[in-house]
């Protein structure tokens, strides 16, 4: 809503090793399955959004990463603006000029651009993989360095600029465990950076056209199914759908469209009046003791009032 797309896709994880399994054995070896009550949505998810018309990209071998990387360096070759919304952390290292990434975290979403990243970070955002060859990535079993954490793989990454330079002048300028650890394990950071970089190269194509956000209203009849009500009375108050909604959604949407339509108030019962009232302000008149139905073309849903009748009851 925020964002207000021309375009957008989504993309999902494949059941199956991708590259990176094939690479290291260990490849989030000791991540858990997906719990059942999330698993089971999937497949619902995926319908939704197919009835809305959201193109859903899925790349076999690869992961949802790797799709998403993809889909933003086409959007840099044809000088698109790029916003990838997402709770993984990963995805921060596409950042770019035209690559901004929204990302879902405990406390709210943070917007991270290049100045964003490099506010929190002290680098670069493609610089993040340096990192994470470093520290490791307990989630992906990504082994990195051990014995380095994140406060002294910042501070490396931030002094050095990579990790191929901390490795280099480890021997002549680190000191004690830290120059023993980063030089014995140096072919398992290298092997971990390797993971932990999002390939952009996903066997994946599309053009704008095939993105383009059209008419998501044949989701409705679903999301009412799944009593997604907040979702659709979003939808209803922003595009003109009246098709089979509920009567309070057909209340706001013309409640909130009373002025371009010249109507001055709704008839409504005292719950849909709050709902009126939050939405298009105390002045807007309401009468609920009894129900009138106005002339229309879309039947008893219609509970709009014309001035003359708001005026006269609301007197």
């Amino acid at each position: 809503k925020e964002e207000q797309p021309e375009a957008i896709c989504v993309a999902f994880d494949l059941k199956g090793p991708t590259f990176r399994h094939l690479r290291y054995d260990g490849y989030k070896a000791t991540r858990h399955g997906m719990p059942e009550e999330l698993a089971a949505q999937m497949p619902i998810m995926k319908e939704v959004l197919t009835a809305m018309n959201i193109p859903i990209y899925t790349a076999e071998g690869w992961e949802a990463d790797d799709v998403i990387g993809t889909v933003g360096r086409i959007c840099g070759q044809e000088d698109w603006e790029c916003v990838i919304v997402t709770g993984d952390r990963d995805s921060l290292q596409l950042i770019d000029d035209h690559v901004t990434v929204m990302l879902e975290t405990t406390k709210g979403t943070i917007r991270f651009d290049k100045a964003k990243f490099m506010e929190e970070y002290g680098f670069e955002p493609k610089k993040l993989i340096d990192l994470k060859a470093l520290m490791g990535d307990s989630s992906d079993n990504i082994p990195g360095v051990a014995g380095v954490g994140e406060k002294t793989a910042l501070k490396l990454i931030q002094q050095y600029g990579s990790l191929e330079e901390v490795l280099d002048r480890a021997d002549t300028e680190q000191k004690g465990k830290l120059r023993e650890r980063l030089m014995e394990h140096r072919e398992l950071a290298l092997l971990s950076k390797e993971l932990a970089t999002i390939d952009r190269a996903a066997p994946i194509e599309y053009t704008f056209e095939q993105l383009k956000l059209g008419d998501v209203g044949g989701g409705l009849p679903r999301l009412r199914e799944l009593k997604m009500n907040a979702a659709i009375r979003e939808e209803v108050m922003k595009r003109d759908l009246l098709i089979d909604a509920p009567i309070d959604e057909v209340v706001l949407h013309y409640a909130k469209n009373a002025a371009a339509a010249g109507l001055d108030g709704v008839v409504c019962s005292p719950l849909e009046a709050g709902l009126v009232h939050d939405r298009c302000g105390k002045n807007f008149v309401t009468v609920t003791p009894g129900v009138r139905f106005a002339d229309g073309d879309i039947g008893d849903q219609k509970r709009v009032m014309t001035p003359a009748e708001a005026k006269k009851i609301g007197s």
